[in-house]
């Protein structure tokens, strides 16, 4: 006798030993507007090998009843896509990580390559203009106090400084800024790592902050080990 078959996606998965719940659509006439519309039912399923996962495409097959609601059975996993995002979930942290050191390294070594050309970062010529308006510079005369204000005007054309007063200061205050936002994702990225290099010793910090290292989400537990090692001054 041949038995009922049925395609659905899973919804619901880990809630119970060996069963999922299985969302099924199909198209049905409705006589009323006199069009087809989708319909949705949802079956609870056996799962005896426990793979399924949330997002999984499988075929299911009637079968003995196993419970009051569980008639059917895995038949098939057609497309793993919910296994897919899993490993997914997993690998993101670790691709994002890497993408940020990536990022990173090409920041410095562009930043460094400036330098080299240059003889001098944004924060040093903004200091060389303070000195110059302040009139800490050296006290040059003729020829080179002239090329010393050369100098300064290029430097001002380079980082759009019209004028030195209250906004050369919003300019210094928004480097400074940069510069502690950079250090924070540095932060963020060694903190990544050593999650990622020495699972132990981080449960093992986590736990004498009285916290549960199962308990606590990714991102959670990189701020908590941020905070711990800005706070105890540890290198990572």
């Amino acid at each position: 006798m041949a038995r009922q078959n049925l395609v659905g996606m899973v919804i619901s998965q880990g809630k119970m030993n060996k069963t999922i719940k299985v969302r099924v659509q199909s198209l049905i006439y409705n006589s009323r507007i006199n069009k087809d519309v989708m319909s949705r039912s949802d079956f609870v399923v056996h799962d005896e090998a426990n793979v399924c996962k949330e997002g999984d495409v499988v075929r299911i097959e009637a079968c003995r009843p196993l419970s009051s609601s569980k008639r059917f059975a895995v038949a098939q996993i057609k497309s793993n896509k919910g296994q897919e995002w899993v490993n997914y979930m997993k690998e993101a942290p670790i691709m994002v990580a890497q993408q940020e050191q990536e990022k990173i390294r090409l920041f410095n070594q562009a930043r460094e390559h400036r330098i080299a050309e240059t003889g001098k970062t944004v924060l040093d010529k903004l200091r060389l203009i303070e000195a110059f308006e302040l009139g800490k510079a050296s006290n040059e005369v003729g020829d080179a106090q002239k090329a010393q204000e050369q100098e300064i005007n290029q430097y001002k054309q380079e980082l759009g400084i019209k004028s030195w007063g209250e906004d050369s200061y919003k300019i210094k205050l928004g480097l400074d800024k940069l510069k502690a936002e950079a250090e924070a994702q540095k932060l963020k990225v060694k903190v990544l790592e050593f999650i990622q290099n020495q699972p132990g010793k981080t449960n093992e910090i986590l736990t004498s902050l009285s916290k549960n290292p199962q308990d606590i989400k990714l991102n959670i537990k990189v701020n908590i080990l941020k905070k711990y090692f800005s706070q105890t001054g540890l290198e990572l």
